[in-house]
């Protein structure tokens, strides 16, 4: 049903399906920004976010102090900032089950993401697909930065570089979901492999956009789990 209309509306990548408990969000950019906030209350009608008079220019995380912190820009023009303590273990496992909740009982469909893989496919070398298939990560590296990537299905990007004794070390996960993702959790609006082929095609492509467009974490215990 949501393939048929999401061709009716000419949308290719497919409809955002607002799921039960789990706000969906949008991309800032998508024609279907009614959608956002958008969720289905098992009790009550669906339930939107109310729109939003700011917008997030830059996130990042000051290791010292253990805190992300945001920059925003209110509609009056106004800059303004937050700093923000680390999500909790339990809050981190949270997300976790809702993206399980979220992928494998609403969202997504076998079909779709078994298509993605195909796609994946073409775009790899035999033993690298082998890789993500047997562990759902694969590691590429950028031939002009020369920085490694490590794309992970359900998990941001890890970005690593060399120290200068030769050991990797991690610069930054990038997490991206381009269409949009469910708020608390790890799923985005996309089956899985989809959003592993579009961090893949854009840091092939426009390397630049790709860090400029993913939200950064330098923060390996919170991006691994």
């Amino acid at each position: 049903m949501a393939e048929v209309a999401s061709e009716q509306q000419g949308e290719w990548a497919g409809l955002p399906i607002p799921v039960h408990e789990v706000p969906l969000i949008m991309e800032p950019r998508h024609p279907l920004q009614n959608l956002n906030g958008m969720a289905f209350n098992k009790e009550k009608e669906p339930q939107g976010l109310e729109k939003q008079d700011f917008e997030t220019v830059n996130h990042w995380y000051d290791r010292r102090r253990d805190l992300d912190v945001f920059i925003f820009r209110e509609t009056r023009g106004l800059i303004t900032w937050s700093a923000l303590p680390r999500l909790s273990l339990a809050e981190r496992f949270n997300a976790m089950m809702n993206t399980f909740c979220v992928g494998a009982e609403e969202a997504w469909t076998v079909e779709a993401e078994t298509r993605a893989i195909g796609k994946l496919e073409q775009l790899l070398k035999p033993h690298i697909f082998k890789q993500y298939q047997l562990s759902g990560m694969f590691i590429e590296t950028s031939p002009r930065s020369l920085v490694t990537y490590v794309f992970r299905k359900l998990r941001p990007t890890l970005a690593l570089r060399p120290n200068r004794y030769g050991k990797m070390e991690m610069i930054a996960a990038l997490c991206l979901h381009p269409i949009g993702y469910y708020q608390q959790s790890y799923a985005g609006c996309m089956v899985p492999t989809d959003d592993v082929i579009a961090h893949l095609v854009m840091m092939r492509g426009d390397e630049r956009l790709f860090w400029a467009k993913a939200n950064q974490t330098a923060h390996l215990s919170e991006a691994a789990l």
